[in-house]
């Protein structure tokens, strides 16, 4: 069995101190105490937005056990588990299962073009080798290959699959999936500027990785949704749009969320190779963006977006 989950997930930033680049773990369980205060429905430690690429293993496995400490039960947490074998992705798998998650998100191996039905495979032996409910990654810039409908619908029937997080930009999967799978798992928008269009096609929830820097954004927008006010919410992903797509030029992502947080109080440090940090011009469009949502100087989780 797995967490029904529903509305805002958020895949956590890991913040690495300016002067060290070394993992800050004391920021870091602020910035979670921040996000989970802020009312989300479940966090993400060690996805791609924590840069869990970049970290060495000993580092990877130091931040799921302080996300496992400082959450303490307060929201589901799942761990990023993905790896380039299947033998370590059922290790990291195991490794959440010993703190206590609630899942694991894995994407397909990312060595080179994966095959559709290898994938399959796969989640099939990571779901063998630890019973842990799994997120499926679906994300074919990172693992060269696009999961359709039907073969998730083979990872359901093979593996113990909880849901599915689509950074695809194919919104017609939201609906392929929900008919293929009838409601089985959990299918998540992955696409930051998609989560509205996305919300309004049936999806159950958006990982927001603006959600480390503008929680209360994202769930404004998700509760509009849901109670059928689309033109408010419709209104409210117009205005956060300039933002959100400020995070997807060059390899910006993680700096755009450092910068939005540091204007509100809490400095995430550095970014590590091969993320980018913000040129003169970028910097200067995010500022812009944020004070046009009266963001400045706002601590995360107490700003009112009901007036956006």
């Amino acid at each position: 069995m797995h967490e029904k989950l529903t509305g805002i997930v958020v895949p956590l930033a890991t913040p690495f101190a300016a002067a060290t680049g070394d993992f800050d773990e004391a920021t870091f369980r602020r910035m979670i105490d921040l996000v989970v205060g802020s009312g989300v429905s479940a966090v993400i430690a060690n996805a791609a937005t924590s840069q869990f690429s970049s970290m060495s293993d000993d580092e990877r496995t130091r931040v799921a056990e302080v996300a496992a400490e400082q959450v303490a039960g307060r929201v589901p947490l799942l761990i990023g588990a993905g790896a380039s074998s299947t033998r370590e992705a059922v290790r990291w798998t195991r490794h959440a299962k010993s703190l206590g998650a609630a899942g694991v998100m894995i994407m397909p191996p990312y060595y080179g073009p994966t095959p559709a039905d290898v994938a399959v495979e796969h989640f099939a032996g990571v779901s063998d080798g630890c019973d842990l409910p799994i997120m499926i990654y679906n994300a074919p810039y990172a693992s060269h290959v696009l999961l359709l409908p039907e073969h998730i619908l083979q990872m359901a029937e093979r593996a113990n699959i909880g849901w599915v997080k689509l950074t695809t930009g194919v919104l017609d999967h939201v609906t392929g999936l929900r008919l293929s799978l009838d409601r089985r798992i959990g299918i998540y928008e992955g696409v930051d500027p998609l989560a509205f269009p996305s919300f309004c096609m049936g999806a159950d929830g958006w990982v927001a990785g603006p959600g480390n820097m503008i929680p209360e954004i994202a769930l404004e927008l998700w509760r509009r949704v849901r109670a059928g006010e689309t033109e408010a919410a419709r209104r409210l992903h117009e205005k956060a749009y300039p933002l959100l797509m400020s995070m997807r030029e060059k390899m910006a992502y993680g700096s755009v969320i450092n910068e939005v947080c540091r204007l509100r109080g809490i400095d995430p440090g550095v970014v590590r190779l091969p993320g980018c940090e913000l040129g003169a011009e970028h910097l200067a469009r995010v500022h812009r963006a944020v004070d046009s949502l009266g963001l400045r100087g706002v601590a995360i989780g107490a700003f009112d977006a009901s007036g956006l």
